[in-house]
């Protein structure tokens, strides 16, 4: 286990958007769970086994319960296993004063803003009418201050996984810092929309065109397929890719649920009533989901060491987080 992890912290359901790909399909907070005592209670175990941790704070919209936001931040701030911190939103409720706010706090150091095109037609068929111009304004508001870096996040699906080049001019004439590139998966209401997937093929194309778009020369698409995701900082082009971190990134649901990953909904377990520790030591769960022994179709055979393949979309499109990876373009050998 590394001695720092990460943790996305979804802590409200609530949201002011309804976004077509969006994982959730319930929007409203029913759960009694004090967010600010399972944090609490976490990093004190934490603390016990020396560890520390970085935090995604998201929802649903965060800003949207900024009492409950503020108090997670505080605990944050001060608690000696919280490595970092940065917040997840949809930049839609962004204004001066809360900006001042944030800028109280050491460890927030960044946010993740969501795009899904180089302009109002694509990201508003996605996000909502008026979403594109919006969100533009936010980033403007943060990045003129320089005190936090912002990443807009991207998610690939069939109308768009290449339109992302379009969008790299007003990142830059902006001041973001980076590009994240996420492949989409079809749960909560993007299940409606499980026909804009990947397929290998398209997934082949966007390696490609990434080798491209960052100049890496002859460097063979095949070699980035372990990828599950990539970041592109936007003034060097420089290409960072993420492979899949089952087992030293999970997520906290709104109830205390700790999942896997956010795209795969199977509980661990509930860190309101368990210690993490525990949750981990006796999970034949996250043990499986990185056994390639146990996987199907190719995902079985494959000579990469260090991939597993996506399980969230294993999982999404066949009930079994164990089966083939189909965007995987790879022969097993």
């Amino acid at each position: 286990m590394p001695e720092v992890l990460n943790f996305q912290w979804h802590f409200t359901n609530r949201c002011n958007l309804r976004c077509r790909h969006c994982y959730q399909d319930v929007f409203l907070d029913t759960s009694s769970v004090d967010p600010v005592s399972v944090g609490g209670r976490l990093l004190d175990d934490l603390a016990r086994h020396n560890l520390k941790a970085t935090f995604a704070l998201t929802g649903g919209e965060p800003l949207l319960v900024c009492d409950k936001l503020f108090a997670i931040l505080e605990l944050l701030e001060t608690h000696p296993s919280a490595a970092g911190v940065n917040i997840i939103t949809n930049a839609t409720l962004f204004n001066e004063k809360l900006l001042d706010e944030f800028s109280r706090f050491k460890k927030l150091t960044s946010f993740k803003v969501s795009l899904e095109g180089a302009g109002p037609k694509s990201n508003d068929f996605i996000r909502g009418r008026g979403n594109f111009e919006r969100v533009v304004e936010s980033l403007k508001m943060v990045c003129v201050r320089g005190r936090f870096e912002i990443y807009v996040m991207y998610t690939l699906h069939r109308g768009n996984f290449l339109e992302w080049q379009a969008l790299f001019p007003l990142l830059d004439e902006l001041g973001v810092t980076g590009l994240i590139l996420e492949r989409f998966i079809p749960e909560g209401k993007g299940e409606l929309m499980r026909e804009l997937v990947l397929d290998k093929s398209m997934w082949r194309e966007l390696l490609q065109t990434l080798v491209s778009f960052c100049r890496l020369g002859e460097v063979d698409p095949a070699q980035l397929s372990p990828y599950k995701a990539f970041m592109i900082f936007v003034k060097e082009r420089l290409l960072f890719g993420a492979l899949c971190e089952l087992g030293s990134s999970f997520c906290i649901m709104p109830d205390s649920a700790l999942f896997p990953c956010r795209r795969l909904p199977l509980p661990l377990g509930y860190l309101d009533r368990e210690d993490f520790i525990d949750i981990l030591e006796g999970s034949a769960l996250l043990s499986s989901l990185r056994d390639k022994s146990k996987m199907g179709g190719k995902c079985r055979g494959c000579s990469f060491d260090f991939c597993v393949g996506c399980r969230a979309l294993a999982y999404a499109l066949f009930g079994d987080p164990l089966a083939e990876d189909i965007q995987c373009f790879l022969d097993a050998s």
